[in-house]
């Protein structure tokens, strides 16, 4: 359901559905052909949880049943959650069934070991995460559009660079995956690799991967990641932010974010904005794409609100 009908269905102003989506209370907002839609099992989910729309909840499954051409004589009083469930299941797989495949009997098929489960369910884990991902051209517009992401006075937003400019801006030539500290500039910037098109992704080193508006950063390290090095550093940013420590003097709060986007340029970066480090995990079964199972931090990136922005007030996350 888009986001207009679900604040018409609840009588409430579409300000009030993108608070409660920055809180989370209807799990992943999907972008589709330029719009922000959010699933129905979410929405009863929510309606669930909240008895003052109770009598709402037979329209959502209507609706559900609509879209997903479902018998409407099934429809009773009852709510078989379990159908719709089924339902849902089912049309995931449909979309997403031979990616998921690859990635479970990828792993299944070692002949020196068998995996463990969480292994195996990591595998497909990150599998999905990229599948699901935006891709390069709508990751720029959710970022320009619907965001508004902040940026750097010398750098648009989606505009290509090469490692020769980026150095003249921050001091400092990237990394190909990377995370660039810059000690004249005082700058910090990270080079990723994201979007469902980009074919950098597949070759990728760490499992970088776009959701509910965010970025989820890999630190950096095999085996068992540290608090050191580089991973310090945005360790550090996520202390700033929730003023744990004070930031130097000149020093920013924020990095800046760099898209190796090789649907264009090989050899170009693409600027995505400034964001926050907002949160970390740690993950013991983070399964990079060209490694075994490692101990990973996992940084949560946040875009950076443009103050002058009309689009959308500071809760409205996606």
């Amino acid at each position: 359901m888009k986001i207009k009908e679900v604040a018409n269905l609840l009588d409430v102003s579409e300000i009030t559905i993108r608070r409660e989506v920055s809180k989370g209370s209807f799990g992943e907002v999907k972008f589709e052909n330029g719009e922000y839609s959010i699933d129905y099992h979410h929405v009863l989910k929510f309606i669930a949880e909240n008895p003052k729309y109770s009598d709402l909840r037979m329209k959502v499954v209507e609706l559900m049943y609509e879209e997903l051409e479902l018998n409407k004589s099934d429809i009773n009083t009852e709510l078989h959650v379990e159908v719709l469930e089924a339902a849902i299941l089912k049309s995931t797989i449909s979309k997403f069934g031979t990616e998921v495949l690859q990635a479970f009997s990828s792993y299944l098929d070692k002949k020196e070991s068998q995996p463990s489960l969480p292994f195996i369910i990591r595998a497909m884990d990150n599998k999905l995460n990229v599948i699901k991902q935006p891709t390069v051209n709508e990751l720029q517009t959710i970022l320009s559009e619907a965001i508004s992401v902040d940026v750097h006075k010398k750098i648009k937003l989606g505009e290509m660079v090469n490692a020769d400019q980026i150095e003249n801006i921050f001091g400092r030539k990237p990394q190909q995956e990377g995370i660039n500290f810059c000690k004249d500039t005082k700058e910090l910037y990270i080079i990723t690799k994201l979007g469902l098109d980009n074919p950098a992704v597949k070759k990728a080193e760490y499992n970088d991967y776009w959701k509910n508006g965010k970025i989820f950063y890999e630190g950096k390290g095999q085996g068992i990641q540290e608090f050191k090095g580089s991973n310090l550093h945005l360790y550090r940013k996520y202390e700033v932010f929730h003023q744990l420590v004070k930031c130097k003097e000149g020093v920013p709060s924020y990095i800046h974010v760099f898209n190796q986007a090789k649907i264009y340029e090989p050899d170009k970066f693409q600027y995505l904005g400034k964001f926050h480090v907002t949160d970390y995990f740690v993950d013991n079964q983070s399964l990079g794409r060209l490694q075994d199972t490692k101990t990973a931090i996992i940084f949560e990136l946040t875009p950076i609100v443009k103050k002058l922005s009309a689009s959308i007030d500071e809760n409205y996350i996606f």
